[in-house]
């Protein structure tokens, strides 16, 4: 039964809203009061064009063991322009280790193919995991990420965008391969750019942020990861009062 830990629209409170943290550095994290999903309000996340560390996220703290599987899902509007502007690939949500160190996983932005992909990061080498995806300008679009902690070959990963599957890996590593025991924190935003690279200033806008783990469903040995009727993806399935996904 998936365990909803982050489940905010902004319409209440301030910041750091439900989050552990909000976090910023030659960046700016600022609530708007209209143009945002369902009610109004939703966050915009700016860096400058300093040649420095420059980010500006959220972050929520968690301790999930290898094994564990997370889902979170969120809506993102990049501006017009936001290509044209980006000289430096740009993470929108990332998970970190712990013990903390320099490697990660992400959903990233390439400012080289302007396309979106799962980013492992592992002691100075990147790898792709699954396929790439373009999200348009100018236009709210809702992304889901599930993933499934492994170090080693039992690893996957499923990406959805406005109800599409637009990526997937299956037996692979999702982790690091350095000795971490699993994840200790979440962020979202603009949670990193290519500092030296990244000469412009940049803005996006997110809004209802979730994250959750589960016991997913499986089909045979395969996990079940969104269900369709028709052409319409169902956002969850119960048995009995029991919600398996």
């Amino acid at each position: 039964m998936p365990a909803l830990i982050i489940d905010e629209d902004f319409e209440t409170g301030s910041t750091p809203w439900t989050f552990t943290a909000q976090e910023t550095s030659n960046g700016t994290v600022t609530l708007e009061t209209s143009g945002g999903i369902g009610n109004s309000k939703c966050l915009t996340f700016a860096t400058t064009s300093a040649a420095a560390s420059k980010y500006a996220r959220m972050q929520q703290t968690v301790a999930w063991a290898i094994g564990t599987i997370f889902s979170t899902e969120f809506w993102v509007k990049l501006p017009s322009g936001f290509y044209t502007a980006m000289t430096g690939s740009v993470k929108l949500v990332r998970h970190d280790p712990f013990p903390q160190g320099n490697n990660h996983s992400s959903i990233l932005i390439s400012d080289s193919t302007e396309l979106t992909q799962v980013w492992l990061k592992t002691d100075g080498t990147e790898t792709q995991l699954g396929d790439t995806w373009a999200i348009p300008e100018n236009q709210w679009v809702h992304i889901r990420w599930v993933e499934k902690l492994a170090n080693g070959t039992d690893g996957w990963v499923r990406v959805h965008q406005d109800g599409v599957l637009v990526s997937s890996a299956d037996g692979v590593d999702t982790m690091y391969n350095d000795g971490s025991n699993g994840i200790t924190r979440i962020r979202w935003g603009m949670v990193a750019t290519e500092d030296a690279s990244q000469t412009n200033a940049l803005s996006l806008q997110m809004d209802e942020i979730k994250l959750s783990t589960s016991t997913p469903l499986y089909f045979g040995s395969n996990p079940v990861d969104a269900v369709y009727v028709g052409s319409d993806l169902v956002d969850a399935i119960y048995i009995g009062a029991d919600q398996v996904l």
